[in-house]
């Protein structure tokens, strides 16, 4: 097998996250040695169906390990950057916003009585003053909050859609795994069918040799004895010849 030693395209890691994301086993941190045995044969698997694919160049086992971890450790960048460049925000209390609001209100009637204005600042006035000022504010706050928001649920539908995708899958190979252990039930049980069959006919056979035996054995025993008696008869007859040449004489 001639191995490539070009860079990885998008699809040939596309196709690699596909395969490994069906081996749940590559992730688990656990070191005991069935789990270790288990990884090693589903990188094996791993590599066997990378490779059977027409699409990608061939690639050793090394190098699809090294390619997985070059793409989690970006992930990881990128995970970390999003979350640096991700702006943070500053809760503020209702307590906040009303001491907020009743400062500005005792600035606001102080400069009217420093400059002598003829309209004072009203209960009424300062009552509709304030919410423009904590609207200000909550609509600075509201711009980034609901990025924040809108990300996140985009970031959660798009775990949903990989689970969803994973979990169909997940469900695809174990209707395949419970297919062939279905098929290899089937087989099993013709096996034994023909098995079964074999050994009545053998049976059958045996039955048949031994009654044509025992015909053969009793036919011979008759022959034999029928040779016998004709041998006797003749010996009788010779005998009596004898005896009558003699009483001739």
């Amino acid at each position: 097998m001639e191995v490539s030693h070009k860079m990885f395209t998008a699809e040939e890691k596309t196709i690699l996250i596909n395969l490994i994301t069906t081996k749940r086993v590559i992730e688990d941190k656990r070191t005991d040695v069935e789990t270790l045995a288990k990884k090693k044969a589903a990188w094996v698997e791993i590599e066997q169906e990378f490779n059977s694919n027409f699409e990608v160049s061939k690639r050793t086992l090394a190098q699809l390990k090294k390619c997985w971890d070059n793409i989690k450790t970006k992930r990881k960048k990128d995970m970390t950057r999003d979350s640096i460049n991700r702006p943070k925000l500053t809760p503020v209390s209702a307590s906040e916003i009303l001491a907020g609001s009743s400062t500005q209100d005792t600035d606001n009637s102080c400069t009217d009585v420093c400059m002598g204005s003829d309209t004072p600042t009203t209960t009424q006035e300062a009552a509709q003053n304030r919410p423009l000022a904590s609207s200000s504010k909550q609509s600075s706050y509201s711009i980034p909050r609901q990025r924040i928001v809108e990300e996140e649920l985009e970031a959660r539908l798009k775990r949903h859609k990989l689970q969803m995708e994973y979990d169909a899958k997940l469900h695809s190979l174990r209707e395949n795994e419970l297919q062939l252990l279905i098929d290899d039930a089937k087989q099993k049980l013709e096996n034994a069918k023909k098995e079964e069959e074999r050994r009545e006919l053998g049976f059958q056979c045996e039955e048949e040799r031994k009654e044509l035996a025992f015909q053969w054995e009793e036919e011979r025993k008759k022959q034999a004895f029928e040779a016998e008696q004709r041998r006797k008869e003749e010996l009788h007859t010779l005998q009596l010849a004898l005896l009558r040449n003699k009483s001739v004489e």
